[in-house]
């Protein structure tokens, strides 16, 4: 069938991240701290600036020239990965698909002969039949 094992390769495809970076590919911080809590990777808690939003942020290195020491993080799903993968299977199916198609097509004309042949037996079977079945009778008269 396909050469893709939807299941184990999907899983692999599907792992989080080892370690998260922000939206600009910058990679946060392993652990830091905040409000005296430690914290691995990205937080949902109010963003650096005051804001609530859910949205997960990290702490990063400093950029050069940037005062700014966090970001939003990129999401945990590999979601270029997850793309690469569906077109992937989906390619191998369309192959496989069409190559039993093209099977198909090829063993179309001989499946039709197969069956004119079994027309042509279960005909002799019937006229078989009913010469026995005339037989019989005619025996029956003639006892």
């Amino acid at each position: 069938m396909s050469s893709l094992n939807l299941g184990n390769e999907l899983n692999v495809v599907l792992k989080v991240k080892k370690q998260r970076q922000t939206e600009q590919g910058n990679k946060c911080l392993k652990w830091w701290r905040l409000d005296w809590k430690l914290i691995a990777g990205c937080t949902t808690k109010p963003d650096p600036d005051g804001g609530n939003s859910g949205k997960e942020w990290c702490r990063m290195e400093r950029e050069a020239g940037s005062n700014k020491d966090w970001g939003w993080c990129e999401s945990e799903l590999d979601y270029d990965g997850l793309r690469q993968y569906v077109n992937d299977y989906y390619e191998t199916e369309i192959i496989a698909f069409n190559k039993m198609s093209f099977a198909m097509q090829k063993l179309q004309p001989v499946c039709a002969q197969i069956m004119n042949k079994f027309k042509d037996i279960k005909e002799q079977q019937d006229t078989m039949f009913k010469t026995i079945a005339d037989v019989k009778i005619q025996y029956t008269y003639m006892s």
